[in-house]
């Protein structure tokens, strides 16, 4: 039997005691083995998982490997260019924002290359009150005008981008 200050109040308390005589509190219980052992199992299990496996032979010498067609390359990179040029939209429309936390993506439009997007949002305003608004985002400029988006985003047959809005959480 030993004494061991207590964790609540400091007295010392006996390490056999159910809780201290002065102010109730429980002593802190001894982590056993068994809990241990399935931590560091589990957590191997999540490193090995987590790291990619390494390989003593370069990627392009595997066999296994199928490397894409230029087609395939082409889409890709239009695709990378498209949700670019689209987070970086609704990041500038997200900062010019009076209050960027009440932002609701309606609609968020793109075509192939990034080069048009057309965005429609809900946002509070400086009374409180929801608008309503709409942005069209051509020739490096973003215009609000229901011309711009008339010429540029109706009837027009563009990509819905709305997991796009995920790159500004």
């Amino acid at each position: 039997m030993a004494l061991v200050p207590c964790r609540e109040c400091g007295q010392q308390v006996s390490t056999e005691a159910a809780a201290c005589p002065k102010c109730g509190a429980k002593p802190k219980q001894p982590i056993g083995r068994l809990p241990v052992i399935v931590g560091l199992i589990l957590g191997g299990y999540v490193l090995t998982s987590i790291l990619p496996a390494t390989s003593s032979k370069p990627a392009s010498t595997t066999p296994d490997r199928v490397q894409p067609a230029p087609a395939r390359v082409k889409e890709r990179t239009l695709s990378d260019d498209r949700f670019q040029a689209t987070a970086r939209v609704l990041a500038l429309i997200k900062s010019s924002m009076r209050d960027p936390d009440s932002l609701k993506w309606d609609q968020i439009l793109s075509n192939d290359d990034g080069t048009v997007v057309c965005v429609t949002y809900r946002g509070r305003n400086g009374f409180g009150g929801m608008n309503f608004e709409h942005a069209a985002y051509t020739k490096g400029a973003i215009s609000t005008t229901s011309k711009a988006w008339n010429k540029n985003c109706a009837k027009q047959s563009l990509h819905d981008m709305k997991y796009a809005a995920f790159a500004l959480k």
